[in-house]
């Protein structure tokens, strides 16, 4: 049986035509808790955390530590990493999430999904000619499943989003946070309806007049101009060195940290968080990434000119510290010689392990023998629901043996949405409140317009089934999502709470010991 969680409790809803959201508190909601349910969900916690994390446990059990310390950053970092939990949590009846939908006709139930649509998979790509682009950018979750499984994820990170930027903002009040959550599902519902009636799914470009008074989104697509424009990410984590047999300047990697790492500590036990480091590679390693990169470019969107040399390896790295979710896994930069053999166009690669996606409820299940491996479920998924393979011309995946990577640019033109620079930016108040309803109505714009790209399952196009699904009552339709996540909000502050118990008690790896 599905421990229940005693945040999951009765929320007496204001309508969304309101404009505010009434979550209580985590706090409020545990002194109602019944300790035996509160045990059992701490219980239940433990156990899934250790399943979905074994094989890291097994194989990175100094990176798993510190993948679950990290999770114990703030809600939203837990909100991040416990994403196999909010997939049980919907899927099984008597779970706190598992709240059905009354808006999801067989149409509407194959559609491609991003999988896991948060605001921080929200970032910037610099196609080949034009503009910046917004998009969202990781993918490893897609798959096919129920339009509202991305919707509700969408809205639930902007809820506790919202909760984690108050700290900075004193006008980012109960009803700002509502507000911004609505902004999102407005944003969805009135895109989906437009695109449903033949509009097309138009990328969302940095010269977009519409936003002129979206200070966030601007800020973002400046900064990547800048720091992409002036090649950061070389200056980061590369150096030129003199070889004195060539006599000319090469670049290599700079290994170790870029950013410092930071120590997490509860009860007996500390822990190692990286923030962002080079690490050298192990011979294990260099044999992946050569497999990998023989692979790899038989995948890509188009031929390179002068391919072969183009890909060129220089070096090769093990990069620490990205993510938080896929913080153990796998991840490399590869060194390449670039468009020219200058050294000033060298270019990075970053090569990530893909795993399953997570079951996602109510998926049907002819939908997974359609891709042959995780490597071609990730390529066709990104290259459906972005707005083409021009916004990366790099983007492909590779194997070696039975591991699939996704293989992309690392480049500075490639930024994502940072809930800490936004928190900064609202204590000095150069953002505020109505600027963070603002960038959650474009991401839920962002989310119909990936949904819409994308065929479903069975072929057809997504919007005009999901437009059907949501017609009929669409404030309906919001009153619901607006009651899972103010249902569910609570739930994933009481298991954060839950999980800052267990690592003191067990330690940064949950008392597993591998095998």
């Amino acid at each position: 049986m599905h421990p229940r969680s005693c945040a999951a409790v009765p929320i007496a809803l204001p309508h969304p035509t309101r404009a505010h959201l009434g979550l209580l508190s985590a706090a409020a909601l545990l002194g109602a808790c019944d300790p035996d349910e509160a045990a059992a969900r701490r219980s239940w916690l433990h156990t899934t955390l250790v399943l979905d994390n074994q094989v890291f446990l097994e194989t990175e059990p100094e990176l798993t530590g510190g993948k679950l310390a990290a999770m114990a950053s703030d809600p939203y970092a837990y909100f991040r990493g416990s994403v196999g939990q909010y997939a049980r949590d919907l899927a099984q009846a008597g779970a706190p999430g598992y709240l059905p939908t009354a808006y999801l006709p067989a149409e509407a139930a194959d559609v491609a999904l991003v999988g896991d649509p948060h605001l921080e998979n929200i970032g910037t790509y610099r196609p080949a000619e034009g503009p910046l682009v917004l998009e969202f950018n990781d993918f490893d979750a897609a798959t096919y499943g129920p339009y509202h499984y991305d919707v509700r994820r969408l809205a639930l990170s902007i809820a506790v989003a919202g909760r984690v930027l108050a700290r900075s903002a004193s006008d980012l009040d109960e009803a700002a946070q509502g507000a911004a959550v609505l902004a999102a599902l407005r944003g969805y519902t009135e895109e989906i309806a437009r695109l449903a009636d033949g509009a097309p799914p138009a990328p969302i470009l940095s010269d977009e007049p519409d936003l002129a008074t979206d200070t966030i989104l601007r800020d973002l697509f400046k900064k990547a101009d800048e720091d992409g424009g002036a090649r950061e990410e070389l200056a980061d984590y590369t150096a030129l060195e003199r070889d004195p047999e060539l006599e000319t300047d090469v670049r290599r990697f700079q290994y170790g940290e870029v950013e410092p790492s930071r120590v997490w500590r509860g009860g007996a036990y500390e822990q190692q968080i990286h923030e962002d480091a080079l690490a050298p590679t192990s011979a294990d390693d260099r044999w992946i990434i050569g497999q990998v990169m023989r692979s790899y470019p038989a995948t890509l969107a188009a031929p390179l000119p002068h391919q072969e040399e183009q890909l060129a390896i220089k070096g090769v790295a093990r990069r620490l510290g990205a993510g938080v979710a896929s913080y153990p896994v796998r991840r490399y930069y590869v060194l390449i010689e670039g468009p020219t053999a200058e050294v000033d166009d060298d270019q990075i690669l970053e090569l990530k392990q893909i795993f399953d996606p997570m079951l996602v409820p109510g998926m049907d299940e002819a939908a997974r023998p359609r891709f042959t491996d995780n490597g071609q479920r990730t390529l066709t998924l990104q290259r459906a629901l972005q707005s083409g393979p021009a916004v990366d011309p790099l983007f492909g995946v590779g194997h070696a043996g039975g591991l699939r990577f996704r293989v992309r640019e690392r480049t500075k033109y490639q930024r994502g949405l940072d809930l800490a620079r936004i928190a900064e930016r609202l204590a000095d108040g150069r953002f505020s409140a109505g600027d963070v309803a603002e960038l959650t109505r474009w991401a839920g714009v962002l989310l119909a317009r990936s949904h819409a790209r994308a065929p479903k399952h069975d072929g057809r196009p997504a919007a005009p089934a999901i437009a059907a699904a949501i017609a009929a009552d669409p404030e309906g339709f919001l009153r619901e999502t607006v009651d899972f996540v103010a249902a569910y909000a609570p739930v994933l502050d009481q298991d954060y709470a839950h999980l800052d118990a267990l690592l003191a008690d067990h330690g940064p790896r949950l008392g597993y010991f591998a095998r």
